[in-house]
């Protein structure tokens, strides 16, 4: 043990001394006025290398190369600028030192000179322009540059859209490895964008790019397993990218999570787990598991019952327009279930899930406004949304539109079609609606 750590000790004394050399050797030779050297100078300042670290003589030295136009020292330089690394953080300046490196055929300049335009770093915004730059880098390889071009072309940014050409730079990025650009190509194969539908490919891609941690392939490949969609059905295999997924805080696979905890879908049920992920899920905002949580509360699924808690999530995903959570939010307004009563607000939530086209909210509207419940009597617009929810098969909106037939409430009285109506819902096992049936027979 002795003798490997004299060993190791020995190699880092001659590592250190080869570094000093090396560097006292360059410093020499830039201060000829070698622009290699006074880069390499700078780099070692940068670094550590021989020399402590020391930022401001590195921008410098990378400043004296630059000038003489070295393109690795423009770049460096720019990046100085743009991070204020030994210099104040200056985006204009680092933007100019770009312009230069990338006009030299720097890739990696060419492809931060793209983001520039793009986002408005330093320089005005100019899409085309961003395109243009992403372009040269991509056409020398460089994996960002290819993937950032595959979205300008699938989105249309800065140039017009061409699905196709987007497959073309997803493909040769995702050959090299580019994590994202596998996950986009797994979407490209599975939705036909640009490329024939074609899911076995699809998860093909997204495999990669999961086995590389990407969370969105991670959680579409879970969804595949639990759906049986593209490959066969494997709901463990599906928990198990799920929660993947989830740990990198994806909140769509946290609110999955808890529909197999709570579900026992590939893992034993487990109500408590559930919740702790839904929260997770809820607390990124994620609508449909601020309104699954609204219920675990409402109900003490895996949780103590707790009304205002319930309502409380329940706002928060109706206001991000969950039609569920919207309806529920109405009930509680009415009925006083966790907040005052408030009928007038009612009225609006139900409104709301309504227009989404909830048939039980489209029902409980129609019912305001038969009976005045936080709006006026409008009997007309009663009909309308029972019609509504009862042509979507809601057996209580059937039998409340039967018996606005039967009552002339809204609209002329019509006992056949008061008949039809109480037959639907009767079907269903309404029991009044059986009893009205037997009445007008």
């Amino acid at each position: 043990m002795k003798k490997q750590l004299l060993l190791s000790l020995l190699a880092f004394c001659c590592s250190l001394w080869s570094c000093t050399q090396n560097f006292e050797s360059y410093k020499e030779k830039a201060e000829q006025g070698d622009k290699e050297a006074q880069y390499q100078v700078g780099r070692c300042y940068e670094k550590g290398e021989g020399v402590p670290v020391d930022k401001e003589k590195a921008v410098e030295w990378y400043k004296k190369a630059a000038e003489q136009g070295h393109a690795q020292a423009q770049k460096k330089l720019g990046f100085c600028y743009y991070h204020g690394k030994g210099v104040f953080v200056n985006k204009t300046k680092a933007a100019e030192w770009f312009q230069k490196a990338a006009e030299q055929g720097n890739e990696e300049a060419q492809y931060v000179l793209g983001i520039c335009y793009y986002y408005g770093y330093g320089i005005l915004v100019n899409k085309e322009k961003a395109v243009e730059w992403f372009q040269k880098a991509a056409e020398q390889g460089y994996l960002d540059a290819q993937y950032n071009l595959g979205c300008c072309y699938q989105d249309g940014d800065g140039i017009p859209v061409n699905k196709e050409k987007a497959v073309e730079w997803f493909q040769k990025a995702a050959e090299q490895g580019h994590i994202k650009a596998q996950s986009y190509l797994g979407e490209c194969y599975w939705d036909g964008d640009g490329v024939p539908v074609n899911k076995e490919k699809a998860i093909e891609w997204w495999q990669k790019a999961a086995e590389q941690g990407n969370p969105y392939a991670q959680y579409n490949l879970g969804c595949c397993h639990r759906d049986g969609d593209g490959i066969p059905v494997n709901k463990e295999k599906a928990v198990e990218w799920f929660q993947k997924a989830a740990e990198q805080g994806f909140s769509n696979a946290q609110n999955n999570l808890g529909h197999c905890y709570q579900n026992g879908d590939g893992v034993p049920i487990n109500k408590e787990k559930a919740v702790e992920w839904y929260q997770k899920a809820a607390e990124q905002e994620n609508g449909e598991a601020q309104y699954v949580l609204g219920t675990c509360y409402y109900h003490g699924n895996g949780i103590l019952i707790n009304k205002r808690k319930a309502v409380k999530w329940w706002q928060k995903a109706a206001e991000q327009g969950n039609p569920y959570a919207q309806y529920n939010l109405g009930c509680c307004h009415r009925d006083g279930d966790g907040i005052p009563v408030n009928k007038e607000k009612a009225v609006e939530w139900f409104q709301k899930a309504a227009e989404q086209g909830f048939s039980n909210a489209q029902n409980n509207l129609g019912h305001c406004y038969q009976n005045g419940d936080g709006v006026p009597i409008n009997k007309e617009k009663a009909v309308e949304w029972y019609q509504k929810a009862a042509e979507q098969g809601n057996p209580y909106a059937q039998q409340n539109l039967g018996r606005c037939y039967f009552n002339g409430d809204g609209l002329p009285v019509n006992k056949e079609k008061a008949i039809e109506c109480f037959s639907k819902a009767a079907a269903k096992g309404y029991p009044e609606a059986l009893h009205m049936l037997n009445r007008l027979k």
